[in-house]
């Protein structure tokens, strides 16, 4: 058990390290042409996402009270 989780110890570590074509975990996030994603387009992402984040719960809590 020791040596298993030794070795899941490294696995992590070395997966998450950097790699040569990896960015920096707090790199500004980037589109595929380099060119950096405006401020305002990663607000409307962030937002799209916390919606649809909101709508699988309320979903899921509708499914979750018919069952019952």
């Amino acid at each position: 058990v020791w040596f298993q989780n030794r070795r899941a110890k490294w696995r992590k570590k070395e997966h998450t390290k950097k790699g040569p074509g990896r960015p920096a975990h707090n790199a500004h996030p980037q589109s595929c042409s380099g060119e950096p994603i405006p401020p305002a387009e990663l607000r409307a992402r962030e937002r799209a996402r916390r919606r649809k984040k909101l709508q699988k719960a309320l979903e899921r809590q509708a499914r979750k009270l018919r069952a019952k």
